[in-house]
């Protein structure tokens, strides 16, 4: 189970790079920032809903550099594979969630920034499995609801003050590592300044 403060700071991290990586983008979030909480509204529950866009960002980058790279599951009873395969009931099964996030049939263009991918027509056509940075089903984080608030209001907070930028170029360069939790192997490369 990972959950807690360290992985929203690490998605955040990951945000705020993805944020510095595409100045387009980044300017699209803090317009839509501007015009719901304006300069200096404390972000209230009623406001996250109104955060469409910064949504699609956050999940976007959760597709790309999800926090839980790996789910492990307890099979329960023999399933039956396509290929006449037989999992068996006893055995553990490992479900890669970033390969899943960046398979290209079911992402095209996987390692492409796209928030689109997250406007309601673009998830009618995907299969509701298809993007898992909870897991699903029954056994899903418990707190997935509470990260996404904590995320947006964060996020919306700071990005009214700050400005971004990374020497990243793409989403190739940044180099992972999986341990418990997914992060950048040469650590979260990004620069804050002061919005004037």
């Amino acid at each position: 189970m990972i959950g807690g403060s360290d992985a929203t700071a690490s998605m955040n991290s990951f945000v705020f790079i993805m944020l510095g990586m595409f100045p387009d983008i980044q300017k699209k979030v803090y317009e839509e920032v501007m015009d719901i909480l304006g300069p200096d509204k404390k972000v209230e529950c009623t406001d996250l809903g109104k955060l469409i866009y910064l949504e699609r960002v956050i999940k976007e980058t959760m597709r790309l550099f999800p926090v839980g790279p790996l789910i492990v599951r307890a099979i329960t009873g023999d399933i039956q594979l396509d290929n006449n395969c037989i999992i068996p009931a006893g055995s553990s099964v490992v479900l890669v969630i970033l390969k899943l996030h960046r398979h290209p049939e079911i992402w095209p263009n996987p390692t492409k920034f796209d928030p689109d991918r997250f406007l309601p027509e673009a998830i009618a056509k995907r299969h509701s499995y298809s993007w898992l940075p909870f897991s699903g089903g029954p056994r899903n984080c418990a707190g997935a609801k509470y990260a996404m608030i904590a995320m947006k209001s964060l996020i919306a907070t700071v990005v009214r003050k700050y400005q971004f930028s990374t020497e990243y170029k793409t989403v190739e360069e940044i180099r992972i590592t999986a341990d418990l939790m997914l992060k950048p192997l040469d650590g979260y490369k990004l620069a804050i300044e002061l919005r004037e």
